[in-house]
C-alpha cells in the first residue's frame, strides 16, 4: 500500500479520459492501450503480466510481436490506482479489524491528495511570494490572478477578460462607431446599433463579411459604401462579432440568455484565468455562492473551456469592466470612438508641455520614433494639425486614432521582407548543421 502511494499515477490523465481525448502519437496510443486494459484489470495485474512475459515493468520499452514493434508504458491514472487500493483494502477488512471504513477513507485521501496548481508553493507557516500565501500577509485565491494587468484609467481595477459579455459588447460598439455608412449623418443611429448588437448575439454563425452585409441592408446601401472597418493581413474585413457569447449558446445545460451581465462577466473571468477542471470547479463554487450553477452545469462548462481554449486564450482587455460600463452608454448615444469619448469625459491623461510656438515641429516630435511607418503617420497627422490650426486657430482638444501598422502597404512589405529573411537564415543554419554532422 505504501508503494501505491509512492507511485500513484498521473492525475491529469483522468481529465483527458473524461474529455474523451486521445492522441495519434506513439505515447498517446500506449496510454490509450493501458486505459482499455484497465476496464477489467488493475494496474498491478497489468504490471505483473508484463513482468512475467517481458521481464520488465517500469519505464518506457518497446517489444516486438508478429514482426511489429509495440511500445509499452508503465503509465496509469491516479483514479486507476485508487480503485485498486479500494479493492485491496476492502478485501483486507475481512482479515484485519483495524482496517475500518475511516482508515480506508483516510488512506485514499493521502493517495489522491495533491497541491492545487493554482495555489503554488508554501503554506500559512511558510510564506513565499511564489505561492498564494504572500510575504506581505495577503492570501490569494489563485496565484495567476496577480498576473492580470490593471486598467489604464482605473489603476485599482483589474482588466476585464476579453471573453466577458461587457468586453464583447464594448468592442463591437467601438467598431460600429468607427464605420462611415451611406446615410445623411454618415453614422449609425443608436437604434440601428442596438439592432446590430441583437442580430450579432442571435446569429448561429457570423463573420465580418456577413455582418457588413447586414449593416448595408439596414442602412439601405451596399457593402462597398461602408468604410472605416479594420482589415486583416489578407485584406479581408475584421470586426468583433460576439463570437464567444454565440458559442456559449450551444451549451445544453446552461441557458446563456437568462444569465445576467454580471454573471457572464464573472464566468468569463473564471474560464479565462483557469484552464483545468479543479481550478474551474472551485472558482465557480467560490464566486457564485447563490449556487447559480449545478454540478452538471459546471461539468459542461469545464468541457466547454477545454474544447474552446483558443477563445478564452485571448486573454485580457486593456480596460476594466468598470470603465467599459461607463463608456458603453456613450458608444450607443454618440458616434464617437473610445479615445474621443475618454478625452471628452476627462479620463485621458494629458501632459502639459509647451515651447510657446504656434505650430508643432514635426521633425523634433518624430526624431525618437524608430518605426518608419509610425513616424510617417505622425508627421502626416502633424501637418494636418498645423494646417487646421492656421485656418481655424488653436484647438481645445485633438484626438487622433492612429492607423494600424499592418494596414499600411509599406509595413506589409516590410513584414514580408523580414519573414523571408528569417526563413533564409533558418535554411542557412540548417544547412550548416547538416554539413557539420
Amino acid at each position: 500500500m505504501k508503494n501505491i502511494v509512492k507511485r500513484r499515477g498521473i492525475s491529469y490523465l483522468d481529465d483527458a479520459n473524461e474529455d474523451g481525448e486521445s492522441s495519434s502519437s506513439e505515447y498517446g496510443k500506449a496510454v490509450e492501450e493501458n486505459r482499455k486494459l484497465l476496464a477489467d484489470k488493475t494496474p498491478g495485474q497489468i504490471q505483473l503480466e508484463r513482468f512475467e512475459k517481458y521481464g520488465q515493468v517500469r519505464g518506457d520499452f518497446t517489444i516486438e510481436e508478429n514482426g511489429e514493434k509495440h511500445r509499452l508504458l508503465n503509465v496509469f491514472s491516479t483514479s486507476a490506482y485508487k480503485k485498486e487500493a479500494e479493492r485491496i483494502l476492502t478485501k483486507q477488512q475481512d482479515y484485519n479489524k483495524d482496517i475500518t471504513d475511516e482508515f480506508i477513507q483516510a488512506y485514499l485521501t493521502i493517495l489522491t491528495g495533491k497541491r492545487k496548481y493554482y495555489h503554488g508553493p508554501g503554506n500559512e507557516k511558510s510564506c513565499t511570494d511564489y505561492g498564494r500565501f504572500r510575504t506581505d500577509g495577503t492570501t490569494l485565491d489563485n496565484i495567476f490572478g496577480i498576473l492580470i494587468g490593471k486598467c489604464t484609467f482605473y489603476p485599482e481595477e483589474y482588466r476585464a477578460a476579453k471573453a466577458s459579455y461587457t468586453a464583447q459588447e464594448f468592442n463591437l460598439l467601438n467598431d460600429l462607431n468607427n464605420l462611415t455608412v451611406p446615410t445623411e449623418t454618415k453614422k449609425l443611429s443608436e437604434e440601428q446599433k442596438r439592432q446590430i448588437i441583437e442580430y450579432a448575439k442571435g446569429a448561429k454563425t457570423l463573420g465580418a463579411a456577413t455582418l457588413l452585409k447586414y449593416i448595408a441592408k439596414l442602412v439601405d446601401g451596399s457593402v462597398e459604401d461602408i468604410k472605416g472597418y479594420r482589415i486583416d493581413k489578407s485584406e479581408k474585413p475584421e470586426m468583433h462579432t460576439f463570437d464567444i457569447y454565440r458559442k456559449m449558446q450551444t451549451l445544453e445545460t446552461v441557458d446563456v440568455e437568462k444569465l445576467s451581465r454580471e454573471v457572464l462577466d464573472e464566468l468569463a473571468h473564471i474560464l479565462t484565468l483557469n484552464t483545468e477542471r479543479e481550478g474551474i470547479e472551485e472558482a465557480i463554487k467560490v464566486s457564485f455562492i447563490k449556487r447559480e450553477f449545478e454540478q452538471d452545469q459546471i461539468a459542461e462548462l469545464v468541457l466547454f473551456r477545454k474544447s474552446n481554449s483558443s477563445l478564452f486564450g485571448k486573454g485580457w482587455h486593456n480596460f476594466s469592466i468598470k470603465l467599459m460600463i461607463e463608456l458603453i452608454p456613450e458608444l450607443y448615444e454618440t458616434s464617437e470612438e473610445q479615445m474621443t469619448i475618454l478625452t471628452r469625459l476627462g479620463k485621458q491623461k494629458t501632459k502639459a508641455k509647451s515651447k510657446r510656438t504656434k505650430y508643432i515641429d514635426e521633425k523634433e516630435l518624430t526624431e525618437e520614433i524608430y518605426n518608419p511607418v509610425v513616424a510617417k503617420s505622425v508627421r502626416q497627422a502633424i501637418k494636418i494639425i498645423n494646417l487646421a490650426t492656421k485656418k481655424y486657430g488653436i484647438f481645445d482638444n485633438i484626438v487622433i486614432e492612429m492607423a494600424r501598422e499592418n494596414n499600411e502597404e509599406e509595413a506589409k512589405k516590410d513584414y514580408v521582407k523580414r519573414q523571408k529573411a528569417n526563413e533564409d537564415e533558418k535554411k542557412r543554419c540548417n544547412g550548416k548543421s547538416c554539413s557539420s554532422i
